[in-house]
């Protein structure tokens, strides 16, 4: 019992807030330097470049997003996804 232990019940659930608007591709940004964001006003990923390959945090919601949002914006910016 998760109340016994100080947890709260989270009662009552509230509905989130919904986006003002479908989403919206934005592409990418470089930062700085090497470090970059890719994403639309619903998900995003962050993008660190090295010599010996790239550090992605966060690969999006799923396989369409990746194919559809993220390697575009890289190839955009002259990036190689395969890295």
């Amino acid at each position: 019992d998760l109340e016994s232990i100080g947890v709260p019940n989270s009662e009552p659930r509230l509905t989130p807030f919904p986006a003002p608007r479908e989403k919206i591709l934005l592409g990418g940004q470089r930062l700085f330097d090497n470090f970059y964001w890719f994403g639309d006003t619903g998900v995003g990923a962050w993008l660190i470049t090295s010599d010996d390959g790239y550090i992605l945090f966060d690969a999006l919601n799923n396989e369409e997003e990746a194919r559809d949002v993220l390697v575009p914006a890289m190839r955009k910016f002259g990036l190689d996804p395969a890295k």
